[in-house]
């Protein structure tokens, strides 16, 4: 995993500390989460749910590309963009409830999955970006 992580920071300047800790951070929660992600998909082909797969194949490609873009040193730009994309996927998926499953279980579980986004906006977003979340996931919690 080392090895990993000097390949996407080796070319990196940091101002901090602080700041190679949430590089390295970012890295690792990206990397596990395409590990748990893929898991997932192979989970939803044998169960059949082949509607939940156009959210995985879009979180997929922003997990990618926000790689390759902390591999060319715009760490603020991709939390940013990742953290936004990430609250509209979710809330879209909140709106559609595409996965039929009861009413109450489902938005018991996005109500804890905005809290991990929040956390994640607030580690790795600048403040614009945590007040726009914040925003948005009030909204789709209101308007349910």
């Amino acid at each position: 995993m080392k090895s990993i992580l000097n390949f996407f920071i080796k070319d990196y300047k940091f101002k901090s500390d602080v700041e190679l800790f949430r590089v390295k951070s970012f890295v690792v929660i990206i990397f596990s989460a395409l590990f748990l992600l893929f898991a997932f998909m192979i989970r939803t082909l044998f169960l059949g749910y082949y509607t939940a797969l156009y959210t995985q194949y879009l979180y997929l490609a922003a997990g990618i590309i926000s790689l390759f873009f902390i591999k060319k040193g715009n760490f603020r730009l991709i939390g940013n963009l990742l953290s936004v994309l990430i609250v509209l996927t979710e809330m879209f998926a909140l709106f559609s409830n595409m996965s039929n499953a009861k009413p109450f279980n489902f938005f018991v579980d996005e109500f804890y999955v905005f809290i991990v986004f929040i956390f994640f906006s607030t580690m790795f977003a600048e403040r614009y970006v945590l007040i726009i979340n914040t925003f948005l996931i009030l909204f789709s919690s209101i308007f349910i």
